[in-house]
């Protein structure tokens, strides 16, 4: 039940990020039916980068979104929509 943390970052089309352009994301999913809690972390170049990376990371699983620890959206995938509040 341990927390997982991975470490990843959104590229330009150079291939480097530049850090000066980045902020920090975390995806916070809670342990449910379908897996165990998790905190991932990566850095984007904005919040509709780190949604769409945010939507890949967590599949159907219901997750929370924080930008640079403030918190951005609920996000969870059901009934064929995402939901985001």
């Amino acid at each position: 039940m341990g927390a997982l943390l991975k470490k990843c970052t959104a590229t330009r089309n150079t291939g480097m990020a530049q850090r000066l352009d980045t902020h920090t994301y975390r995806l916070q999913l809670t342990e449910d039916g379908q897996g165990e809690a998790r905190s991932i972390e990566f850095d984007a170049f904005g919040s509709e980068i780190a949604l769409d990376m945010a939507f890949k990371f967590c599949g159907s699983r219901p997750a929370t979104l924080f930008e640079d620890d403030r918190k951005l959206a609920d996000i969870q995938y059901a009934k064929g929509f995402w939901h985001i509040t």
